[in-house]
């Protein structure tokens, strides 16, 4: 698809350019011939021009001389009166015009007069009643003084029309603030009330709460007699406990006088029950005093066991190491790095070296501590004699003694190298080691370390003396008599600590049952929770009482007050009335009320009167003076058209007498001038558009000029452009995404510059055979978005089997080369030889795949059937009830997918040995899965690569696996012959039949396995649903039967049953609102369950 649209899109580029080439050719052409025709239509206009000019010319010579004719005088006199004539008689017809007009005026403003004077009849009317009509309801308001004070409810009409307009606005507005006032006293009367109506339902529900708290005061003082009595009462019977208690005490002592002042003072305290019970004070006090001395000597017991078998440990342990052959090693210094000594090459001094025998007992022993003491004993000697480092390259923290200047009485004359065997240290080093220790009776001030047989060392500025009754350490004698003695020193001592542990143990069993026995006593003493509880009953109750008293007394007095406030709102509101003259009354409120609203509806109607009045009678006012001043204009009109009428007739009368003195001479003149004026405005008319026709044919012809130049310029632009194009296209067919394009296409010669017309061929036979493509920018840029996808796609699926893809971006794309046998071959030539190559194996798989299947296939499928296998685990196995399960292999039919002729073919298949099969049989077994493998690749060639799913041997594959022609179907035993497991039966054995044969299919698989002893584990998700504990008992035990192991997760199932002999069960539990997991483990050993530890627990238990 990329080549193929980059392809069209570069035979389309060639294409357009050659069709703009053509259509800038023709375009070239016509305007040369447009240019040709216009040069031709100017020459003719000049012509044209040049004959008209000299025409006017001889046209004007001819009037000019006209005109200077004598009777020119006698015709202008006579022009001169025919105009005087004719303005006359126009002046008279529009001053007759003007009196009709004037008239028609008058008689508009006349029935306009009328109209205005009705209007302010109207108006005068409409006020007298909306005045009447605003008096009654200003008197039914009661506001009958304020609204005859306003001047629209009294004033006369002119007074009215005399209001300004500021004063027309403030009587509005009077009246307006009239009846705002008069709403506010209203609501002011509604708001006392109001106030009357919410003071009685106040005082109402303050009768009834007083009721209420009187009743409940009353009940609270009997409740608080009752517990009081019940106070007393559980007082009695707790000193009675008490002191039957301190009687029965073993283990806890208490004084008797104490124990009496106890008492009585538990009596007044049962009262008031003020502090701690003084009984269990006592109590505490005493156990307080036997817990610290148990526990005092409890710790002296544990100290004492654990000081000893910490001592016993440390013992056993050193025996063991002792009796195991181990040396007794110098003390461990704490300035020693842990583990320093691991894994490192050398040894300690104390281990290389032994006394020569010349060396008596007190000398051994006096060198031996003055090595010790100056830290040379237990120092570390390397191989090479030198300091060693850390890996890191820092001093290790050990004590190491170096190699230095021999000296002539040296420790090598009493100690000898006695390097033991598997140590890698060198006897020479260790002999220097010695031989630079000096070792004699007096110090050498020159040595930088002295040792002397009596016990006495030097280490440079150090010094010093120690002294030890033996050697122990150094020599093998010394280190086996130590290790002798120190056992013997074990034994008796770890007999002595057996026996000390026994008594401590001893005591510490009887310390624990008197703490026990104490700790029992205090358990025992008597609760006084009933007490605090009757006392709390009690202290509730007398709260319940004081607190009725208090809500009786604030119930009394907010009855007391409600009573007074509804009183004063009462007073409140007879005032108000009064004051403002309104009714008290909430009824002829609202009379009135609506009495004013009319009012306000009647105020609103007389603003609106007195406005209109305001208007109408200015208006008709006006109106009569539009009047009169018609009425004058119609009679100036009249004598305007009686003078007018007079100057016409005397300019008719000097025109005729002109007319018949020089009429005839003038006529003639005139008719000669007119045709001369007449043949002149022709010639200029002539003139004028010879010139503008001139003017256009030279534009157009400059017009069409510069159109060849343009299209000349254009035709070599495009000559250019196609002559691009044409090496375009050739260096694209270079690239190889032409041919892997259209691999039939053929090509010019590419060795030369290609010409128009076998490019232009190539570029239409390109675009015709890739019809099919589209190549507009959105698909280019699909394709473009593709192509990066498909090429790593094809680096991946072929750098697996080894081969290389390389891609080459230039311009005009990518282009993709692959190695192939060492060769860089184009994909579509690749596809080629490939294609060739598989048509050469599939004429070899189609001649072998009949020998295949007739050799190894069919004999394979023939031979064996697991599901014999499985009936056979089933039929050894029934269940319980006696049940019995097998699966049968069915056939699909041929609809559901089944290859045509399987139930022929299936009969050969399952045959006892493919020996049996006659020609017949083969070929149709052989003729159906031949069928098979064609549909596999027709199906393989029809889908694209990527979904293909691997190479010819997976077709194989594929097309051979008779387990897609078939179904299982599980049958259950019943009345004497196999049915469908779906057929009336109980739910459980629906899920047997389900489960069984599950068991039967892992235990088959499992026994096809060589190893006996290999696991056989299955795994079950909330298995046995729908089946009873009988069942689930039964399935249990055919687990065991089949041998199976298996892993099962549940919320209620722990397959603790009998049939199972061991089960290691987990359980997971957690709480809403906790962020954890609590894991406990259990095991089933057939009958008891039983709790483990957890061995990965990260945490104690607490």
């Amino acid at each position: 698809a990329y080549a193929g649209t980059q392809t069209r899109r570069q035979a389309r580029l060639l294409r357009q350019a050659q069709t703009e080439f053509d259509n800038a050719s023709r375009a070239r052409g016509e305007a040369q011939a447009r240019f040709d025709e216009a040069r031709a239509q100017e020459a003719l206009a000049r012509t044209a021009h040049q004959d008209a000019e000299i025409d006017l010319a001889r046209g004007r010579a001819r009037l000019d001389t006209l005109r200077s004719d004598p009777t020119m005088q006698d015709a202008n006199r006579l022009e001169g009166a025919q105009k005087e004539a004719a303005a006359r008689r126009q002046a008279m017809r529009k001053a007759a015009e003007a009196l009709e007009e004037a008239t028609r005026r008058l008689g508009l403003s006349t029935e306009e007069t009328e109209r205005a004077a009705r209007r302010m009849e109207q108006a005068e009317s409409v006020l007298t009643d909306l005045r009447r009509q605003s008096a009654a309801h200003a008197d039914a308001t009661g506001i009958t003084a304020q609204h005859g004070a306003s001047p629209l409810a009294v004033s006369q009409a002119p007074e009215l029309v005399e209001l300004t307009r500021q004063a027309f606005d403030k009587a509005c507005a009077g009246l307006r603030s009239l009846v705002d006032s008069r709403r506010e006293e209203i609501a002011v009367l509604r708001r006392r009330q109001a106030e009357v109506a919410q003071a009685e339902a106040i005082y109402a529900r303050r009768r009834e709460i007083q009721d209420e708290r009187r009743l409940e005061a009353e009940e609270a003082a009997g409740r608080r007699t009752q517990a009081d009595a019940e106070v007393e009462r559980e007082g009695r019977s707790l000193v009675e406990s008490w002191d039957g208690h301190f009687i029965g005490l073993k283990q806890l002592h208490v004084d008797p006088d104490d124990r009496f002042s106890a008492l009585a003072a538990l009596a007044e305290w049962a009262v008031a029950l003020q502090g701690d019970d003084p009984a269990r004070h006592l109590l505490q006090s005493a156990h307080q005093h036997a817990s610290h001395a148990l526990t005092q000597r409890r710790v002296e017991i544990d100290n004492q066991c654990q000081a000893l078998a910490s001592e016993n440990e440390r013992l056993s342990e050193e025996g063991e190491r002792l009796e195991a052959g181990a040396d007794i090693a110098p003390p461990l210094p704490y300035t020693r790095g842990t583990s320093v000594r691991e894994n490192r090459q050398g040894a300690p001094l104390w281990q290389v070296v032994d006394f020569r025998d010349k060396t008596t007992a007190t000398q051994r022993a006096g060198l031996e501590a003055a090595l010790e003491a100056a830290g040379l004993l237990d120092a570390w000697i390397s191989p090479d004699g030198r300091l060693q480092a850390g890996d890191d390259g820092r001093p290790l923290l050990d004590v190491q003694v170096l190699e230095r200047q021999n000296r002539s009485q040296s420790l090598a004359d009493w100690l000898h190298v006695t390097v033991p065997a598997g140590c890698d240290m060198p006897d020479d080093v260790v002999g220097r080691v010695l031989s630079s220790i000096a070792c004699a009776d007096d110090d050498p001030v020159d040595s930088e370390a002295w040792i002397a047989p009596d016990g006495r060392f030097r280490l440079g500025s150090l010094c010093g003396a120690w002294g030890k009754p033996a050697a122990v350490f150094i020599g093998h004698v010394a280190r086996a008599t130590a290790r002798t003695r120190r056992l013997a020193e074990i034994s008796e001592r770890l007999a002595e600590l057996s026996a000390e542990l026994a008594a401590a143990q001893a005591m510490a069993a009887q310390l624990a049952l008197d703490r026990e026995l104490a700790d029992e006593e205090l358990r025992r003493a008597p609760a006084d929770e009933a007490l605090r509880s009757v006392h709390l009953a009690a202290a509730a109750s007398t709260r319940q009482a004081r607190l009725a008293s208090e809500r009786l007394a604030d119930a009394d007095m907010k009855c007391l007050v409600a009573e007074k406030a509804l009183k004063a709102v009462h007073e409140q509101l007879a005032a108000d009335a009064a004051d403002l003259r309104l009714p008290e009354s909430p009824d002829a409120l609202r009379i009135l009320e609506t009495a004013l609203q009319h009012y306000r509806d009647a105020q609103v109607r007389l603003e609106q009167a007195v406005h209109e009045l305001r208007l109408a009678m200015p208006e008709w006012q006006r109106q009569r003076i539009r009047e009169d001043e018609a009425r004058g204009d119609m009679r100036q009109r009249e004598e305007d058209l009686a003078a007018a009428r007079i100057e016409a007739e005397d300019a008719f009368a000097r025109f005729d007498v002109l007319r018949d003195t020089v009429g005839t001479k003038v006529e003639e003149l005139q008719r000669q001038l007119s045709d001369a004026r007449i043949a002149v405005e022709s010639g200029e008319t002539a003139s004028k558009l010879a010139n503008e026709v001139l003017r256009d044919k030279g534009e157009a012809r400059a017009v069409a000029s510069q159109q060849v130049e343009t299209a000349n310029v254009n035709l070599l632009q495009r000559g250019e452009a196609r002559a691009q194009a044409i090496l375009k296209l050739q260096q694209f067919a270079d690239t190889g995404l032409l041919s892997a394009a259209l691999p039939d296409i053929d090509l010019p010669d590419m060795d030369g510059l290609w010409t128009i017309d076998p490019a232009l061929t190539l570029a239409r036979r390109a675009e015709q055979g890739l019809s099919g493509l589209k190549d507009d920018d959105e698909a280019w840029a699909r394709v473009q978005r593709q192509i990066s996808e498909e090429l790593t796609e094809l680096q991946r699926a072929l750098g697996a089997l080894g081969h290389q893809v390389q891609a080459d971006q230039n311009d005009w794309g990518f282009s993709v080369n692959i190695i192939y046998q060492n060769r860089r071959e184009r994909p579509d030539r690749l596809a080629m030889r490939l294609a060739e190559e598989i048509a050469q194996r599939s004429e070899l798989l189609t001649a072998n795949e009949r020998a295949v299947l007739e050799n190894h296939l069919q004999a394979e499928i023939a031979s064996e059937i697991q599901v014999d296998a499985i009936n056979r685990e089933l039929h050894k196995r029934p269940t319980s009830t006696g049940l019995r399960y097998r699966l049968v292999w069915q056939p699909l039919a041929e609809e559901e997918g089944a290859p045509i002729g399987l139930d022929l073919a299936r009969k050969r298949l399952l045959n006892t040995s493919s020996d049996l099969w006659s020609v017949d049989d083969r070929s149709v077994v052989g003729a159906m899965l031949q069928q098979r493998i064609s549909a596999e690749r027709e199906r393989a060639d029809a889908i694209d690569a990527r979904d293909a799913g691997g190479t010819l041997l997976d077709q194989l594959a594929r097309a051979l696996d008779y387990r897609h022609w078939h179904r299982f179907r599980v049958e259950r035993w019943q009345e004497g012959g196999w049915g469908k497991l779906s057929g009336p039966a109980s739910s459980g054995e629906r899920a047997l039949g389900l489960t069984v044969p599950l068991f039967a299919a892992v235990a088959s698989f499992y026994s096809q396995g060589s190893y006996a002893l290999a696991p056989r584990l299955m795994l079950l998700d909330e298995a046995f649903a729908g089946i009873d504990d009988t069942a689930r008992a039964h399935c249990m035990g055919l687990i065991r039967e089949f041998d199976l192991d298996f892993v099962i997760t549940s919320e209620r199932e722990w397959a603790c049953y009998a049939e199972l002999p061991g089960v290691a069960i987990c359980q997971l539990q957690r709480r809403e609102g906790i962020d954890a997991v609590f894991v406990s483990r259990w095991t089933w050993d057939g009958r008891d369950k039983t709790l483990q530890a957890d061995p990965d627990r990260r945490f104690a238990p607490a």
